[in-house]
């Protein structure tokens, strides 16, 4: 509104519109910081196939509305409509799919990477536009800028994710902590003075030197945060520079009361619809139940499909580019600019409501199939669910992998999230799984039948979870106090002086000796560690020896050790994590034979149920483990 196209009140337009190219610099050297290499191997291949399948549909589309429009226009100037439609705005589309938490699942994760391959591919196509100004160049010259962005993207781009971050690293490893950030914005400056030029003057855009050199420092960890962190301000004040004064100036705004505009405003939206059909490459990552209201395929679909509509700086800047060196007419590039500020409204929105749309249909499919919602006659199974947390290497098509296993062993997923740790090639990718295990399902226990299973538990093991916490301290105090005699330490717990020490006796003498609260079967159980003569008391010939007494706790302890995987919350040595339940295994090791008939039952037929629970976990964990390679790790539990 203040620049040229209409109160022309700004001082030094160009000034302002060069400031805002070094914004467009650093955009694009952020991009390549903030590329993540990892994800676009677990992507895989549908990612690839988005990005050039979303670069060549709007670019058709645009060409045909292009000469449709206008029957003079030529095919240069066709191309440069086309081209101002074909790339995705990574930012719009991740923000959206930030706000409605979609962003680190499976679909959101195929969309960034898609974005990330259309960009790519949107620099190889600013750079064909330095031909397509010249007047009747050689063939060869319109080959030279293809052959030199995927040359230079082949050759520096794969050093930028090998052996170039590693060399850099050794470098900052010598140089004094305190220093090293600068030497590393240093290192990135040269390189980005030394790209810039390289690629600009071999026909290629300089724009892919800057996502090259940003490229090389998304593998060093410190470096990225150390970027993001240091020119956050910067950037920020640099885009609306940018956007102001090196888009901004450039909009005929006056030209937006012209019908023809207008009108071919929304006709050139066609072009940023031409993106949608990229939903038919969106593989089914969960499953979808019959007759179901809520169907997670046709949420991701419709996600990808309206998630690569979102239009931004990219289309500015091909278009801006295309009207200065003459290609195309005002009136055009306005009617373009119009339909990109169409798809930047329209397309966040519609995807934001899309989004929890389908959120909240999950929420109502998820109560529907509450297993505590069953109602009265049915058989009292539940479904099983399961928790699936996976950590491996990053690897090619990794969420291929899952779903394919997933499917095979007949696991309808809930949810998935993925994380990574790490930045690079050697990035672990932990992926949390939430399944419905489609093969069995469990006796859902009511809230009596809890307690009896609880209580029967309680009953037929020695110690409780907490009373064998109380006891284990108790026992580590009482070693430290041995180094008295062993009848001296005892008779002093003859209250009565009769010469012997009866259990409330020795009860009350070890609460008071070592400051804690102890239950009578605790009391009970260090009795009859040393009561010999079993009557219930300790006489003077059952103060045993110092020795005697070590080896007699330390028995003890051992015991309450192999009895304690009986907890459900006891963590399994074999894999940290897991969390142990009780099978028949572990259920040979109560003392049953006291309890109710229909006590004994509860048990063993829940033990039974956790014996299949166990094997059904073990086997999902191997298959994963076998498809992802020895250096992965997958933990199964009851979810």
């Amino acid at each position: 509104m203040l620049g040229p196209p209409l109160a022309d009140f700004v001082p030094y337009p160009k000034a302002l519109v060069l400031v805002g190219e070094i914004g467009l610099i650093l955009l694009l050297l952020e991009a390549g910081v903030e590329l993540d290499v990892a994800q676009l191997r677990e992507t895989g291949t549908k990612a690839v196939g988005i990005g050039f399948t979303g670069t060549i549909l709007p670019l058709a589309v645009g060409i045909g509305l292009a000469l449709a429009s206008d029957a003079n226009i030529g095919i240069k100037s066709a191309l440069a409509v086309g081209a101002s439609f074909s790339p995705t705005s990574l930012g719009v589309a991740a923000s959206a799919l930030k706000q409605g938490k979609m962003l680190d699942t499976p679909v959101g994760q195929l969309i960034v990477s898609a974005c990330v391959v259309d960009d790519i591919l949107a620099l190889i196509l600013l750079s064909m536009f330095q031909v397509l100004v010249e007047v009747d160049p050689p063939i060869i010259a319109y080959f030279i800028p293809f052959i030199s962005s995927i040359g230079f993207l082949v050759v520096l781009g794969g050093s930028a994710i090998t052996w170039l971050p590693k060399c850099i690293q050794k470098v900052l490893k010598k140089v004094p902590e305190q220093h090293r950030e600068l030497t590393m914005f240093s290192i990135m400056t040269a390189m980005l003075m030394g790209y810039l030029p390289l690629l600009h003057y071999t026909k290629s855009s300089y724009l892919t030197g800057a996502f090259l050199a940003g490229v090389t420092f998304s593998q060093i960890e410190s470096a990225h945060h150390a970027f993001i962190k240091k020119t956050h301000q910067l950037m920020t004040w640099l885009l609306r520079v940018f956007f102001a004064a090196s888009i901004g100036f450039q909009v005929p705004v006056m030209l937006f009361g012209d019908p023809y505009v207008i009108g071919w405003g929304f006709i050139l939206y066609a072009c940023v619809m031409a993106k949608f059909p990229l939903m038919c490459f969106v593989p089914q990552f969960e499953d979808v139940k019959e007759g179901a209201s809520y169907n997670p395929f046709l949420r991701d679909r419709l996600i990808t499909g309206l998630a690569m509509t979102c239009r931004g700086e990219f289309s500015f800047i091909i278009a801006a580019f295309a009207l200065g060196k003459g290609l195309i007419t005002a009136k055009i590039y306005a009617a373009i600019v119009w339909a990109v500020l169409l798809s930047c409204i329209t397309s966040p929105f519609i995807l934001l409501t899309l989004i929890k749309y389908f959120n909240k249909q999950q929420i109502e499919y998820l109560a529907a199939t509450n297993p505590l919602k069953q109602k009265t006659g049915s058989d009292g199974m539940a479904p099983l669910y399961l928790h699936i947390k996976s950590t491996a290497p990053a690897s090619w098509g990794q969420q291929e992998i899952f779903r394919k296993i997933l499917n095979d062993m007949n696991l309808e997923v809930i949810d998935r999230r993925t994380n990574r740790h790490g930045r690079g090639m050697t990035a672990i990718v932990q992926t949390d799984l939430y399944v419905k295990d489609k093969t069995m399902n469990t006796k859902f226990q009511k809230i009596a039948g809890q307690r009896r299973i609880k209580n029967a538990l309680k009953a037929a093991m020695d110690f409780t979870k907490e009373e064998l916490d109380i006891f284990t301290r108790a026992i580590e105090e009482l070693q430290k106090l041995v180094d008295d005699d062993g009848t001296a330490f005892f008779m002093q717990f003859d209250s009565n002086k009769d010469g012997v020490v009866s259990l409330n006796e020795l009860k009350v003498g070890l609460e008071n000796k070592l400051s804690l609260k102890l239950t009578q079967r605790q009391a009970k159980k260090v009795m009859e560690l040393f009561d010999d003569s079993k009557n219930g008391s300790l006489q003077k010939d059952e103060m045993v020896s110092l020795g005697q007494f070590k080896y007699r706790l330390q028995s003890l302890m051992e015991g309450m050790q192999v009895k304690s995987p009986l907890d459900v919350s006891t963590k399994s040595p074999e894999k940290p994590g897991l969390v142990r339940r009780m099978s028949t295994k572990d259920l040979s090791h109560l003392s049953l034979h006291k309890l109710e008939k229909d006590a004994q039952a509860a048990l063993e037929e829940d033990a039974r149920e956790q014996d299949q629970i166990i094997q059904r976990g073990t086997m999902i964990e191997e298959a994963l483990e076998k498809a992802l390679g020895d250096a992965s790790h997958v933990i199964v539990d009851v979810w």
